[in-house]
């Protein structure tokens, strides 16, 4: 059981999850670029768990193109929410329960054909983030595939030396010492926690996993510069995103990051 979900629980009893990603053109990026890169890999014959949903704005994006999608977050009221848009919809075929990242209790071995976690790994520590690993292998089916969504830690702390309204106190070196060598928040050490692409990589093969691929989702340095583009500039952004998105070598630099995975099919 994850050490810090009280403080996760309070955390998000203060913030609108359902409302932050379309907030600003920068919050938009990181749903749009996770959502394209997930698409390929949910056809109508699959049956999908997503760990950590909150209020299911990516499940609701999703629906359509499975056969199944089951949604658990840690936040009672995010399930709440969740279950009320899908009553509102008629989704027979969707369902959400609150749970646990790192002990996915009554969920059998290999029973959903794609695990996704897109923010368990925000906010858990290392040994939590290698139960979380643990648990959403278990689950998947040999041949499946596994998305986890993380936090860089160049990216985060580059993007807050850089944007306005954060990079006074900016570098530091008791952010130094907590973000890039401690991976947690230097604001918020025991809520949010960082990695790298390496070490995520590292983690995934540990658990017998296959990386397909591994992408920067936001790379948004600083944001009211992307906030006041023209609708033009703002296209062509997008085209030099999609460029940074498709190569590995700048994955460090975003802000949020996709690693994704397949299990094989001798895999436990």
């Amino acid at each position: 059981m994850s050490s810090n979900q009280q403080q996760i629980r309070e955390f998000y009893d203060a913030e609108s999850e359902d409302e932050r990603f379309s907030r600003s053109r920068a919050e938009e990026q990181e749903f749009y670029y996770t959502q394209r890169l997930a698409e390929p890999y949910l056809t109508p014959d699959k049956s999908v768990l997503e760990v950590g949903c909150a209020t299911g704005r990516y499940a609701l994006a999703f629906a359509d193109r499975v056969k199944e999608y089951h949604g658990i977050d840690l936040h009672p009221g995010h399930i709440a929410f969740f279950r009320r848009r899908i009553r509102e919809r008629g989704l027979s075929h969707v369902h959400a329960a609150v749970g646990d990242a790192t002990r996915l209790d009554g969920v059998g071995d290999g029973r959903y054909d794609v695990v996704m976690a897109f923010g368990p790994l925000y906010h858990l520590p290392e040994a939590e983030r290698e139960a979380a690993f643990a648990e959403c292998a278990r689950v998947c089916r040999p041949g499946g595939i596994l998305l986890f969504s993380y936090i860089n830690k160049a990216g985060a702390y580059m993007q807050a030396c850089m944007t306005e309204a954060w990079r006074a106190p900016y570098p530091n070196r008791s952010a130094n010492e907590l973000v890039l060598r401690r991976g947690m928040d230097d604001l918020r050490p025991g809520l949010f926690f960082y990695t790298m692409p390496e070490e995520m990589e590292e983690r995934a093969r540990a658990h017998g996993l296959e990386v397909i691929r591994n992408s920067g989702v936001d790379f948004t340095f600083r944001r009211e510069v992307l906030e006041g583009m023209t609708e033009e500039a703002f296209a062509a952004w997008r085209e030099l995103t999609d460029f940074l998105c498709a190569h590995p070598s700048c994955t460090g630099l975003s802000n949020h990051a996709l690693l994704i995975c397949r299990k094989p099919d001798g895999g436990r």
